[in-house]
This record gives C-alpha cells, structure tokens and sequence, in this order.
C-alpha cells in the first residue's frame, strides 16, 4: 500500500509560522498584534486579507500590501525556524514504514531546499524518489499531476488538510483522508459534504484494505472559498 503525507498542518505544526509573519507586519505599522483568531480564521477557509478586514482599520490599499508582503516572507529561513514537527504522527507514519507501507512526501512549498532538508533530517529513509515538492501556486493540480505520474501503484492514500489535497486525488484513484485538526475545520469540511478526521488512519484500518471497501474518493466538483 502506499500512503502520502501532506506536511504543514499534517505532520509539521506551521501554524505559529504564519502568525508570527502577520504580527511583525502589524508592528510595522505600530498596528496591536493578532491572536489565535487568525488562525481560526485560516481554518475557516478565509484568508490574510479578510482577517484584515474584519479587524484592522486599514485601506483596502494597506491590506493588499499586508497580504502581498504576508506571502513574500512566509517562507523566509527566520519564519521557517518555527515549524515543527507533530512527533506523534510522525511516529505513526514509522509505523505504517514498519508495516510495509510505501511512504511518500507531497508538499507544496516555495523554498523546496529547506524542506528537503528538513524531511531527510527526520526521516532519513525516505529517497528521493519518495519526497515530491511542487509550487504553492495551483498545488492542487500540481499534487494531482504528482499522483497521476507515480502510475501503477495499488491502493493509495493521500493524507492532507486543505482543499488543494483534496482536489489533487480526483482522478487518479487515490482516496482521500482529509485531517480536520490541521489549518482546515471539521465544520469547513462538512460544510462541502466531505469527511474529515482527527488523525492519521491507524496501521490496523490500512490492513486488509479495511479503508478502501468504502472509499471516499471525490467524484464531484466540490466548489472551495
């Protein structure tokens, strides 16, 4: 069986990343700083810049600049120092390696050097040829793209967080395992009809294909914010 793994919000805790960017951008402007309501905001399906709106008294000019600044420097090594890797789900992504899972990385991402080097530091076993890091522009199709080339590959899972993990699986025969814990909400995947966990599916439900008796895999346009 082959399982691929999202990273931020699925096994990498990048969270406190994206709001440690958007604060230095509000001192900037000696504007108070945000609180974990940006981040619900971001599991909600909105963005930077309806935070922005709803909350801080700036241009529609001034929050165009914040947003475009926002996505220039998420990415920066200083942000980047503060991801984190979920250790106990890392731990279950040894398990299903100790199963005779096949493991892939898929992740997008603008500084792939970084991110290499930060998989191959943890998970020293997985190749090359199992690590796929692709732009943040359209990520869905481009993980799709991703799935689509890996060809004959029997039963798969792609474990993500976001509609673009979602969207990358139509097509390809891929089910998808969608978290509710990482930066999307329970309520936003019920919102558009579609499952949602807590966690990583356990080594026993992959066994016997005890997860693809009833797959959900996505044979409908699911229309995202």
């Amino acid at each position: 069986m082959l399982i691929i793994c999202d990273l931020d919000g699925t096994l990498i805790d990048s969270a406190p990343r994206h709001l440690a960017v958007l604060n230095d951008l509000l001192r900037e402007r000696e504007l108070p700083p945000a609180d974990e309501e940006y981040l619900t905001f971001k599991r909600e399906g909105r963005s930077t810049r309806d935070f922005l709106r709803e909350r801080y008294p700036v241009t529609p000019e001034e929050r165009e600049r914040i947003s475009r600044e926002w996505a220039a420097r998420i990415e920066e090594e200083a942000y980047l120092r503060l991801d984190k890797w979920m250790e106990k789900r890392c731990a279950v992504v040894e398990t299903y390696r100790a199963a005779g899972c096949r493991v892939i990385v898929l992740s997008a991402r603008q500084n792939q050097e970084w991110i290499k080097r930060m998989v191959q530091a943890r998970f020293p076993w997985l190749g090359p040829e199992d690590l796929f890091i692709v732009s943040p522009m359209n990520a869905g199709e481009a993980k799709g793209q991703v799935l689509k080339s890996l060809g004959d590959r029997g039963p798969a899972l792609l474990v993500g967080d976001t509609e673009a993990d979602y969207e990358s699986t139509r097509d390809t025969g891929v089910m998808p395992w969608m978290l509710n814990t990482g930066f999307r909400s329970r309520a936003y995947w019920n919102r558009r009809g579609i499952p949602s966990h807590e966690d990583l599916p356990a080594v026993e439900e992959l066994r016997g294909g005890v997860l693809f008796s009833n797959a959900d895999k996505p044979e409908k346009e699911i229309s995202f914010p």
